[in-house]
């Protein structure tokens, strides 16, 4: 395993990914110019509640399956939909993917509701449906991503690191929620350092039931920084260094939890604060070329 500096307008990118390159770059320009045209299928469910559905979007049918990317949105986890990121879904499929786009239970700080860990829950429960249905979208269910921003970035992070607590479900209770690489964009992996916003903490708070002081060992327990384990998968971490929503030094240390267990990562700081990074010209084709090297869309 060796370490790898690549310049893409960034102000780091550090990966221990044996062998990533120019051939990488080749296979993202390919899956790019795979699909020219994707369909959209909305208002699937995977769960009861009217926040556990789905969408997605399909490339051209092939006969050999193809690899999945799941979204997860951000919002804090009192706000966010999955129609935030049916864009970034239908670029995926016209690069080759099919993409999915899932909700989760919203926590409520008026009333309580839907406390951690539903929103985990609802994340694996979406990549134990798609891998239960894999054969109706042509799914390899052996080459799924999981991708978000904000807290979105949070819950992707934390299915590449766990599998499924929730097996209540006797139709998808037995099969794997963990997927095969992660993509976290100002991703808020690191909760124990605290929020630039107090309105954001306060959320932590009712979400998690304690605040840092009272409980840090359950804050401990719901940051990706502290989970990384011998199994955790490969991970691409995207932050900007001029984020006021979420602290960078939240994704450096994932980075560094990373880099101390062996675990194969890239990590990347850009000039961006914490919403335009998703628009800055190397966010996207950062994110095919390691989806690329990852999951392979031409096999």
């Amino acid at each position: 395993m060796r370490t790898l500096r690549q310049s893409l307008s960034v102000t780091v990118i550090l990966a221990l990914l044996g062998g990533l390159g120019s051939a990488v770059v080749a296979q993202s320009e390919e899956s790019n110019q795979q699909s020219a045209g994707a369909s959209l299928t909305t208002s699937l469910e995977y769960g009861d509640d009217p926040q556990q559905g789905i969408h997605v979007y399909e490339p051209a049918p092939r006969p050999a399956p193809r690899p999945a990317v799941v979204f997860f949105s951000g919002g804090g986890y009192d706000i966010g939909d999955p129609l935030w990121v049916l864009d970034s879904a239908r670029q995926m499929a016209e690069a080759g993917y099919v993409a999915f786009a899932a909700g989760y239970r919203l926590h409520d700080p008026s009333t309580g509701t839907n406390l951690w860990p539903a929103q985990l829950d609802d994340a694996q429960a979406a990549v134990r449906w798609i891998r239960a249905h894999a054969a109706d979208y042509g799914v390899d269910p052996d080459r799924i991503c999981a991708l978000g921003h904000s807290s979105g970035g949070h819950l992707a992070s934390l299915v590449g690191m766990t599998d499924g607590r929730d097996t209540s479900d006797p139709d998808i209770g037995g099969i794997s929620s963990r997927v095969t690489c992660v993509v976290s964009v100002s991703g808020d992996v690191d909760l124990t350092i605290g929020n630039p916003y107090p309105e954001q903490t306060a959320v932590y708070e009712s979400l998690l039931g304690a605040s840092y002081g009272d409980d840090p060992a359950a804050w401990r327990a719901v940051s990706p920084a502290y989970l990384v384990d011998a199994e955790t998968v490969p991970i691409l971490i995207i932050h900007g260094t001029r984020d006021t929503n979420v602290d960078v030094q939240a994704s450096r240390n994932l980075a560094a939890a990373l880099a101390e267990a062996e675990r194969e990562f890239v990590y990347a700081e850009m000039d961006a604060d914490h919403f335009d990074i998703v628009e800055q010209p190397p966010t996207l084709p950062l994110t095919q070329t390691f989806l690329a090297y990852q999951l392979h869309p031409e096999e």
